[in-house]
């Protein structure tokens, strides 16, 4: 997996890691995974394993509703958001995890 070029989000990651305590290495390259197996939608569609379920950007459900649009930069802004929400409870059920096993771990749990 080719990783995505996030230095233009550099100071939105610097700001989540500091605020979980994920490093930001480990935020990177979990949001760029994601990134890379998710595809991105700016327009919300219906979640292909639960039609009734809105998803948009790279595949955020969360507060979504039909008809919502986004930027490419509000849907990197969401997800590099949205990825403590996944790395953090994997990191706290092994947390003696080597960085790579922690990122696919919480890539697997995102997807």
């Amino acid at each position: 997996m080719k990783p995505i070029d996030l230095k233009p989000y550099a100071a939105t990651i610097a700001a989540v890691a500091a605020a979980t305590g994920i490093s930001v290495s480990v935020l990177t390259q979990t949001t760029s995974d994601a990134m890379v197996s998710e595809g991105e939608s700016l327009v919300a569609y219906a979640d292909p394993a639960r039609p009734e379920l809105a998803t948009i950007c790279f595949g955020e459900t969360k507060g979504v509703k039909f008809g919502d649009k986004a930027t490419h930069e509000e849907c990197v802004k969401r997800l590099i958001q949205r990825m403590p929400d996944y790395i953090l409870p994997v990191k706290a059920l092994m947390p003696a995890l080597p960085d790579n096993r922690l990122m696919a771990y919480s890539d697997t749990a995102y997807n």
